[in-house]
């Protein structure tokens, strides 16, 4: 008699090797992604977004910024881990968590996802889909091959920014005027 493999718990999850390997929960169910290597585009871009936004949330006491693929628990059960490329959250968002480890539980005001070579459009649209549901408000795909930058809001229409044009919303991130040409340079 087969037997079911069981959903994946944030137990499991958390007693998994520090290897290398990119891991991520999606429903309880593991998704391994390999050793994961970023191209120079990927990296350079996601340094000049960490600085910008760093700089602006040093000025917005309510924000703070965390980058590097940073793990999220966006569900308990069944279980829901994404790291996250650079994730705006509340300044009070960690003296809130109910445990002390790795992760941090809830989600972000904003998911940055730096796209990479390898990266499919599935990947990004599944992730993205995660995000909202479990409640984001925003998600940004940051695209530095073509140098731009889709704006995914609830229940709005996306918006693409271009390389050239600044990325500003009063609703999203009060005070903060991005210049793509910064991003991208």
């Amino acid at each position: 008699m087969a037997t079911a493999e069981l959903p994946m718990t944030i137990e499991e999850f958390l007693t998994l090797p520090e290897d290398g390997v990119d891991r991520e929960v999606i429903a309880g169910q593991i998704r391994v992604h390999g050793a994961s290597i970023r191209d120079r585009g990927h990296a350079r871009t996601l340094a000049n977004l960490c600085f910008q936004i760093g700089r602006w949330s040093e000025y917005h006491d309510h924000y703070r910024v965390l980058a590097g693929n940073a793990g999220f628990i966006l569900h308990d059960e069944p279980a829901t881990v994404l790291g996250i490329d650079l994730a705006v959250i509340d300044a009070d968002a960690p003296s809130r968590q109910t445990c002390m480890g790795p992760l941090m539980v809830g989600v972000p005001r904003l998911a940055i996802e730096v796209l990479s070579l390898t990266d499919t459009v599935a990947a990004i649209n599944e992730k993205t889909r995660l995000y909202l549901d479990h409640g984001t408000p925003w998600v940004w795909w940051v695209d530095p091959t073509d140098q731009t930058i889709r704006v995914i809001g609830q229940d709005r229409i996306p918006v693409t920014y271009l390389n050239g044009q600044d990325l500003s919303d009063e609703r999203m991130l009060p005070g903060l005027k991005l210049a793509l040409s910064e991003v991208f340079e």
